[in-house]
């Protein structure tokens, strides 16, 4: 089975899933809020989300369809 073109996904999917690295709760984010979020952007994972976060300064990445890291130029 070929993997799904993250491009197409994204204009698929109207929306973005956040995911929390810590604690891998998942919930949706319309991709309406942020159009400068390239559309091959599929998830957005943090460090820490609401929930968890302790205070420090948390990081995100983002992944595509197929779970790469995506590189913003």
């Amino acid at each position: 089975m070929t993997p799904p073109d993250p491009q197409q996904v994204a204009e698929i999917a109207p929306d973005i899933t956040l995911r929390c690295d810590k604690c891998k709760r998942k919930q949706s984010y319309p991709r309406s809020v942020d159009p400068s979020i390239p559309a091959r952007v599929a998830t957005i994972v943090v460090s820490r989300c609401d929930r968890c976060d302790n205070g420090d300064f948390g990081t995100e990445w983002w992944l595509d369809a197929n779970g790469k890291e995506v590189v913003n130029d």
